[in-house]
């Protein structure tokens, strides 16, 4: 008996369970997504204290969607069912009674109030009501109010613009899709927002391909920061425009976002008329904050709202209310880029030109406050404030160069330089300083331009643009001479402190000596600690590479001191690095460890990527010398990585040179001379002697052990006689042709023809096997393959090759993986190698760019 009225509730349940609206509600297309949003919102549900949760959010960012897919998974957790109210065609909070009784289907009757009789139907039932689109009926939250109290058993789920306010209230605020940031390109087919266009897109034109599209499609969904609505409407174009006209057009026009389509309500059809309904229930001192809120890139935090825009925290706070801003766990607010657009249009010319004017005003100023804490003590701090502020920052200098504003130029090409160091943002101020540097030379202020171009040589080092960095170092010289320049207060500014080290990498070293003993003199007895210790610093290591190892000690632990001494925590992170290569060179390698993973440890702190892959190499040069040669790899290729991200030549060459050793001491002579060519190709491109001069060593001991012994010599005796080889490169070509005495005299060939011989002979070092001649490739690499595989032997990126060949990076990497597939190959080494092997490479040698 009892197993039988057990069945029978349990059946009652179930039926009871199935009562629900939810099908009626149109869904027309796939639900995608969402399932981080679907798990946390269903455990707030499963929390019985949670009686009232409101989703809120920007119009279209798909709060109905994502409350109808949560609850259609919900029906078996509410015996009487879930019930969607649709309250956007409601004209007054008063009506939502009717409209919850309609749903329910209650009777009313007699002369209660429809009110009470609800709240009496609603108080034994264990539901859940899912009211859409709040916004439009916020007078009636008393309602809501009065089912928690009366209907114990029930729960409410909102979708709203707009918060409640209520005291039982539990928010859940909504973001857009996930999309990719541009370090994540090669995730993009895993990202929701780009699966979420890429399905719409196929809905009118079923040929739709991410791989030839991948770019523009990830630049679509960063434009619309991955709202669901603005993705569809930007699909829904993929039938008349490219991918790459459509992020333009949504670039140039919030407007363009915007549909015909029938079964698309007409309040979704274009995001102005979105966003208009939630500024139409705006006050009017919200609607003059909110456009005033235009002007900033990137966020803001309220001191800046304050004194650009005028707000105050009531008026910031309720329009966080009303999902026009965000507000992050740091302080900072937030507005969404299509939010901006659209406010930004709310604003009249003599409004743009007034707040653009403060605004650049305010961040030119905030950026040159922090110049003292770059340079000493507080570096870490003042550079994530400023990190934080990058966006404004770039409008700021942007305006100041428009309007050739001098002062405001002069003021922040200092800290802006420093940031840019201290975060390897190095590209981003060559450009910046190369545009400051026409305007300052424009307007005759050749001054400004001296300290410019120290600046801007730095950075040109940095990257590899050895010539056009002493081209703009001699003139600053020059200027600095010619006018009796003060440099600036901060690391480097003085541009004898550039051309220092200049001199080291060209291997000019006692060319180097005097530059740092005239800056040291300049340097001495002042106040300037910073310039002296830049001085001691590049003559650490041009005493280094003369053999004077005392002399390069002495001036390396003056320069930690300096740095230390002043505060300046980063460079010091450099006079680590100079010392352990001193004692490396000493045989010390126990001390030079200890100094190198100082440095690695201050760069961590700093976040400083290209300061970890210079620690990192070193580092792997001693696991090297200690044989470790996993070790080895593994930091050669952490390197690596890293400057492949910041595109720094030098580093690239190194790293890779370093894992051709590695590959040596393995026994891979093929994997080596893959690497050596590589260092070679790119110290060859700029021109950097010392690191050219030692990959030329060890490819002379590669053909040394491979039966190219005299071609081995000749390479050994050609860095012997250089000018420009350190005493560490003399000695370890002298042992290695000690060992190999037998080998006879020959003259040491010219570099230059050196380099271009070696380019055809590394390629064809390692033989073909006469099992890789009998077996040709099944289906042959086309003509565009071929220029690919070319380009990635030469160690080229994805986005450089697209560059090259003028190409989409989708496309380079829908080449490269039928490339990998024709060759069998899992990785570029791989096919580079089998590209050797089957002598695909050997009829192009590598084109020097």
């Amino acid at each position: 008996m009892q197993t039988w009225i057990n069945s029978i509730r349990l059946y009652g349940w179930c039926c009871l369970a199935m009562a629900s609206n939810l099908e009626q509600v149109d869904q027309a297309t796939r639900f995608v997504g969402r399932e981080t949003e679907l798990n946390e919102i269903t455990q707030l549900l499963e929390n019985t204290d949670c009686r009232l949760l409101t989703l809120v959010g920007v119009g279209g960012i798909g709060k109905t969607r994502l409350a109808v897919q949560l609850a259609k998974g919900q029906q078996q957790a509410f015996l009487h069912g879930i019930w969607f109210v649709n309250l956007q065609p409601l004209q007054s909070g008063k009506q939502i009674v009717s409209a919850v009784v309609d749903v329910l289907g209650v009777v009313l009757s007699g002369h209660d109030t429809p009110e009470n009789q609800l709240l009496q139907y609603l108080h034994d039932k264990n539901l859940l009501l899912l009211l859409d689109n709040f916004e439009h009926v916020l007078d009636g939250v008393e309602f809501v109010t009065q089912i928690i109290q009366r209907a114990p058993a029930a729960k409410l789920l909102v979708t709203s613009r707009e918060a409640l306010s209520l005291p039982e209230e539990w928010l859940y605020p909504i973001e857009g899709l996930p999309f990719p940031l541009d370090y994540q390109t090669d995730k993009a087919e895993s990202m929701t927002a780009v699966e979420l266009f890429v399905e719409r897109a196929r809905q009118v034109y079923p040929n739709f391909s991410l791989a030839d599209h991948q770019d523009s499609v990830v630049r679509i969904c960063q434009l619309v920061g991955g709202i669901p609505l603005a993705l569809e409407l930007a699909a829904s174009w993929t039938k008349t425009l490219r991918c790459s006209e459509i992020a333009a057009e949504i670039q140039h026009s919030l407007n363009f976002l915007s549909s015909n389509l029938r079964h698309v309500p007409e309040r979704h059809r274009s995001m102005p008329a979105v966003f208009a309904q939630t500024w139409e229930h705006l006050t009017e001192r919200e609607q003059a904050l909110f456009k005033r809120l235009a002007v900033f890139k990137g966020g803001f935090q309220r001191e800046a709202a304050e004194a650009i825009a005028g707000a105050s925290l009531p008026l910031l706070s309720s329009l966080l209310d009303k999902s026009l801003l965000r507000h992050e766990a740091g302080g900072r607010y937030q507005i969404h880029e299509l939010l901006r657009q659209y406010a930004n249009g709310k604003l009249n010319e003599a409004e743009i030109e007034a707040l653009t004017e403060t605004h650049c005003r305010y961040y030119c100023d905030f950026l040159a406050q922090r110049e003292p804490g770059l340079v000493e003590r507080e570096q870490v701090k003042n550079s994530l404030a400023i990190e934080a502020e990058l966006e404004n920052i770039r409008a700021a200098w942007q305006v100041a160069l428009d309007r050739r504003q001098l002062d405001a130029l002069r003021k922040v090409t200092a800290p802006y330089f420093h940031f840019c160091q201290m975060q390897s943002r190095y590209l981003e101020y060559v450009d910046a300083s190369g545009l400051a540097a026409d305007s300052l030379e424009g307007a005759g202020d050749l001054p400004g331009l001296a300290q410019v171009l120290v600046f801007r040589g730095w950075m040109l080092i940095r990257i590899g643009r050895f010539e056009q960095a002493a081209a703009g170092l001699e003139r600053s010289k020059a200027l600095f001479e010619d006018f009796r320049l003060t440099p600036v207060h901060g690391m480097g500014s003085h541009p004898l402190a550039p051309l220092t080290v200049l001199a080291v990498i060209r291997g000019d070293y006692a060319y180097a000596v005097a530059l740092g003993q005239q800056l040291k003199r300049e340097m001495a007895g002042g106040l300037d600690k910073q310039n002296l210790g830049f001085a001691c610093y590049g003559l650490t290591s041009a005493y280094l590479n003369l053999g004077d190892y005392a002399a390069a000690l002495k001036n390396g632990a003056e320069a930690l001191n300096l740095m230390t001494e002043t505060g300046n925590h980063w460079m010091s992170a450099y006079c680590h690095i100079e010392l352990g290569n001193v004692q490396q060179a000493l045989g010390r390698y126990r001390e030079a460890e200890r100094h190198y993973r100082d440095s690695l440890r201050i760069r961590q702190d700093y976040k400083d990527p290209e300061g970890i892959a210079v620690a990192a190499k070193h580092l792997g040069e001693i696991s090297l010398l200690q044989h470790d040669y996993e070790a080895a790899r593994q930091l050669y290729e952490q390197s690596l990585a890293i400057y492949q991200k910041l595109n720094d030549q030098g580093g690239l060459a190194a790293a890779h040179h370093g894992l051709g050793q590695v590959a040596y001491q393995a026994g891979a002579a093929d994997l080596a001379a893959h690497h050596f060519q590589k260092a070679l190709d790119i110290a060859d491109r700029i021109n950097f002697i010392p690191l050219l001069l030692s990959v030329l060593i060890d490819i002379g001991a590669l053909m040394l052990t491979h039966d190219l012994k005299n071609r081995g010599a000749e390479l050994l005796r050609l860095v012997q006689n250089h000018p420009g080889s350190n005493q560490q490169q003399q000695k370890k070509a002298a042992a290695l042709l000690n060992k190999n005495s037998t080998l006879a005299d020959a003259p040491s060939p010219d570099l230059e023809t050196t380099l271009v011989a070696l380019r055809t002979e590394l390629l064809d070092f390692v033989p073909v096997s006469p099992a890789a001649k009998a077996s040709p490739l099944i289906e042959p690499l086309t003509e565009r393959e071929l220029e690919v595989l070319h380009l990635i032997a030469q160690g080229l990126s994805n986005p450089a090759i697209a560059a090259q060949l003028i190409i989409s990076v989708g496309t380079v990497k829908a080449h490269t993986n039928r490339i990998f597939g024709k060759l069998g190959a899992t990785n570029r080494v791989e096919a580079v190698n089998k590209a050797q092997e089957l002598s695909l490479l050997g009829d192009k040698p590598f084109p020097k760019n």
